[in-house]
């Protein structure tokens, strides 16, 4: 078993977050194609207190099925929950979630087509709805032992039906793209990091940006203990939602 210092098990857990997470599938991944069947399991949770106690909790699962003539389908199912409690009241900070299946096909070496679809729901941005399909390409650039990164670029259309009086609705054709490190720093310590960009179609200074860096401690070999830190950027965020937030949140993983 691989173990690291109890003292630091305890820090990170203890650590406080209060976040507010954007959707990212690539961290589901199981690129271990020798499993033809693996599944994930991830806690990440927060809390603080002051004068209120505020809770956070997210919980992600996914499955990764790799089937014959290499292709690769994986499910993810996301739930996010945050409440500030004082006293018998509780008042909900956060409710999200969202459902994302995608398919990869192997066309020649190291170049994949994707094919993706995705359904959820965002209180803190006021999405009551957002629906979305899409298309790309995914290409390994570099890898080795313990390097690893990948390159993707593709289209989807997307709705989102926001709790408001004006401007509920939106559709819109984004170009997304991304790029993914994935590093092995020692036996037990992993870095990953992953750059999103989404601009519109029609409007190029409608764009998303996320950057998202993860640091993974193996503890044993199905669990690890993770910690993330997220920036997100809206250059026209829909009603009087903020144009960006940073997130630091950790919790575990397990994989199966």
């Amino acid at each position: 078993m691989k173990l690291i210092s109890s003292k630091l098990v305890f820090f990170f857990i203890l650590h406080i977050s209060y976040a507010f997470a954007q959707v990212n599938t690539e961290w589901m991944r199981d690129e271990k194609v020798e499993k033809t069947f693996s599944n994930k399991l991830k806690l990440d949770f927060g809390y603080e207190i002051s004068q209120d106690e505020i809770f956070d909790l997210r919980l992600t699962s996914s499955s990764n099925l790799y089937i014959q003539n290499n292709l690769h389908a994986f499910l993810i199912i996301n739930y996010q929950n945050g409440f500030i409690s004082n006293g018998d009241r509780k008042d909900i900070i956060l409710n999200r979630g969202f459902g994302h299946l995608r398919f990869t096909k192997r066309v020649i070496s190291n170049l994949d087509i994707e094919l993706f679809f995705q359904a959820g729901f965002n209180d803190f941005i006021l999405i009551k709805d957002r629906k979305l399909f899409g298309s790309g390409i995914r290409k390994k650039t570099v890898q080795s032992e313990t390097f690893k990164s990948f390159l993707g670029i593709g289209f989807m259309q997307e709705k989102e039906i926001y709790d408001l009086n004006q401007n509920s609705e939106e559709h819109l054709i984004r170009q997304t793209s991304y790029s993914t490190i994935l590093c092995q720093i020692s036996e037990d310590i992993y870095i990953n990091n992953i750059l999103y960009f989404q601009p519109s179609i029609k409007d190029i200074n409608d764009f998303r940006l996320l950057v998202e860096n993860e640091i993974q401690f193996s503890v044993t070999s199905i669990f690890r203990i993770n910690i993330n830190m997220n920036y997100r950027f809206d250059n026209k965020p829909h009603g009087d939602s903020k144009k960006s937030y940073f997130q630091i949140n950790n919790g575990f993983e397990f994989d199966f």
